[in-house]
């Protein structure tokens, strides 16, 4: 399995409101004809598929071809469990961040030529490190509170990029919010601003029906 072998014309999924991040796992649901031709396609070659987010203004299109963000998280299928009426269960595991360059439709599903973006690895500060840590696990633990299922381990001692790749995927509750981490190169801006995500979460952590993790 190889993503570099699918740059040329890597297989696009479109989804409202779900970001792939860098090193992280995205279980996902497939249904639509057209996917499953999709995920077939990619079992049988490099297994690599983009998870491009919708535009929110374009979200009711999904029947058509909507608008998606040109920087998408780009990820190898690493599970595939076929069910008997032809849908399927797998874990995407994120393998980098690429901007995509849509290619004419051709066939059942989009795709497009896609190049792969590097962090820009910032210095970032043990306080600020300490203070993002320290965020996520209060966020963790108010949402163990809300629902005593919820676990997740928090990497503290992964390197700051893997590490705001983490807690963005699974604590930051706004779509558009995710997606501009998902844009931003820059390691120590990607630290700051989860810093002041988690900080207003935090804050309005007593209104929990608004809440929604991922």
């Amino acid at each position: 399995m190889s993503l570099e072998d699918a740059l040329a014309a890597l297989p696009i999924f479109p989804l409202p409101r779900v970001t792939l991040f860098p090193g992280t796992e995205l279980p996902l649901h497939i249904f639509e004809p057209r996917y499953r031709q999709m995920l077939e396609d990619c079992l049988a070659t490099h297994e690599a598929m983009a998870v491009a987010t919708l535009r929110e203004d374009t979200e009711g299109e999904l029947h058509a071809e909507p608008q998606v963000h040109r920087i998408a998280g780009a990820g190898i299928v690493t599970r595939s469990e076929k069910l008997a009426d032809g849908r399927s269960n797998i874990v995407l595991v994120g393998k980098a961040r690429v901007v995509l360059e849509e290619l004419p439709t051709e066939g059942a599903y989009r795709r497009a030529r896609a190049r792969v973006l590097h962090d820009l690895e910032v210095p970032v500060s043990d306080t600020d490190r300490s203070a993002l840590i320290s965020l996520a696990a209060r966020f963790a633990d108010i949402a163990r509170k809300l629902n005593p299922r919820f676990s997740v381990d928090i990497p503290a001692q992964a390197s700051a990029s893997e590490l705001s790749d983490f807690v963005a995927a699974h604590f930051v509750l706004h779509p558009d919010a995710r997606q501009a981490l998902l844009e931003t190169l820059d390691v120590g801006a990607r630290v700051t601003q989860l810093i002041d995500i988690l900080s207003s979460q935090v804050a309005y952590s007593s209104r929990p029906k608004e809440m929604t993790l991922h």
